[in-house]
């Protein structure tokens, strides 16, 4: 995982990558998901507002809130803390 979250940046492809690799696999949203998480809003928050880019990385946080039909709340509220987190530091 380490090696595609490098590659994020130069390559958008990854991002369609990791989204699959996240469906629908729950040990793996649940062992991995947060430090995902992370990286990605992290990353997207460097971006323009009307980049391409942020849009996919924004987009693929979907994947990490539900797996078949259910609601995976630990990377539900690792989304929302750290979404608030870099609004509380704008502010």
């Amino acid at each position: 995982m380490d090696y595609f979250l490098k590659k994020i940046d130069s390559c958008s492809l990854v991002v369609f990558l990791i989204k699959e690799i996240f469906r629908n696999n729950k040990n793996f949203l649940i062992l991995e998901g947060p430090r995902v998480i992370r990286y990605i809003t992290v990353r997207e928050e460097k971006l323009p507002l009307d980049s391409i880019e942020r849009f996919h990385l924004l987009n693929i946080l979907k994947v990490f809130v539900k797996c078949k039909g259910k609601i995976v709340l630990k990377n539900q509220n690792e989304i929302l803390i750290q979404l608030a987190s870099i609004e509380e530091e704008k502010i």
